[in-house]
């Protein structure tokens, strides 16, 4: 970038810019540091927005994260995911932070699209299956599209300012490119652990329509979860953090953090018997199948046939079983 090469290059698959060029000015001030320096830096901010994170998440499930025991119980469920973030140097921390602050935003009163829209853009702008709450933001509020477009146009003048041109449109075009050339060659890599996968080992390259239909019932379940317009912020935002991760062609397994909102969600309800000793199950799967436990041929395998996968789909139809009686027991009438 500082040498004025071009930024979308194919590589091996791995270690390759993909993100929106105009981060690509953010990401290179990096560069000025001691490459430890630097790592330190960007795992510290990830950190602390995903500390930020589970307080308020904590808050909204009713859990006090200041007593000692939910600190490390928590810890100890999300070390072997978070720890995969941190080690592979992810930026989900500051998409999960960003997207629960878009449920704070717009599902207060009086709610706040603007903000909501801009920090959508920017979310989007590092990756791009953030779109799904775009459809989420324009059911709460139609402002929250101008919001989306001013970042877009801030967006838009940071690549202009840093290609010295504001008609530099062939930047996208190589990065549109890079998107959907090398990155959809690992949409059925064995670390992926979402739906179209799923859907792609049980029909092949018809499991593409599958994972579209799915994705479609999905969106209608959002729009008459805004039409009910009974549930609180929490189930609002557990269901379309879970489906952002879950419907995403890219959903690699360490992302399965996005679940634990509905999963810590279904420990709060009346569940079943069975139901409950499911979602244990689940959390253990979560916690406990790691490259220790399990070896390193034997977490490939796990990954290879779905088991995360299977383990968020568990939680995700209860989570669903659940939010529906939670909504029609609070519609009037």
């Amino acid at each position: 970038f500082l040498r004025g090469d071009s930024l979308y290059q194919v590589g091996d698959e791995w270690m390759i810019y993909k993100y929106h060029p105009a981060w690509a000015g953010f990401f290179s001030l990096f560069s000025f540091m001691p490459l430890r320096t630097a790592i330190l830096v960007f795992d510290a901010v990830q950190v602390i927005f995903w500390i930020l994170t589970a307080n308020i998440w904590a808050s909204w499930l009713g859990f006090d994260l200041r007593k000692p025991v939910y600190q490390v119980v928590l810890l100890l469920f999300s070390l072997s995911a978070f720890s995969a973030e941190i080690g592979y140097g992810q930026i989900n921390g500051t998409l999960f932070f960003g997207a629960t602050k878009l449920f704070a935003w717009l599902e207060s009163k009086p709610n706040r699209p603007y903000r909501a829209g801009i920090t959508l853009a920017l979310m989007c702008s590092l990756k791009l299956n953030f779109g799904i709450l775009l459809i989420y933001c324009m059911l709460k509020n139609i402002r929250t599209l101008s919001g989306f477009f001013l970042g877009v146009i801030v967006l838009h003048f940071g690549v202009a300012a840093f290609y010295g041109s504001l008609v530099s449109f062939h930047i996208y075009r190589d990065w549109l490119n890079l998107l959907l050339s090398q990155s959809s060659d690992q949409y059925y890599y064995f670390e992926a652990q979402g739906f179209l996968r799923f859907f792609h080992s049980l029909f092949g390259e018809l499991g593409k329509h599958f994972w579209f239909v799915s994705l479609i019932l999905f969106l209608c379940i959002g729009v008459w979860i805004e039409i009910k317009k009974v549930l609180s912020k929490e189930w609002v935002g557990a269901f379309w953090i879970s489906g952002t991760y879950l419907f995403s062609p890219l959903a690699w397994w360490y992302q399965l953090l996005f679940m634990y909102p509905a999963t810590f969600l279904l420990l709060r309800q009346p569940l079943k018997t069975f139901e409950r000793n499911l979602v244990y199950g689940c959390i253990g799967v979560f916690t406990l199948v790691t490259f220790n436990t399990l070896g390193r041929q034997g977490i490939i395998v796990f990954k290879d046939w779905q088991g995360f996968f299977i383990c968020s789909g568990i939680v995700f139809i209860i989570f669903l079983k659940h939010l529906y009686r939670t909504t029609v027991s609070r519609a009037p009438g």
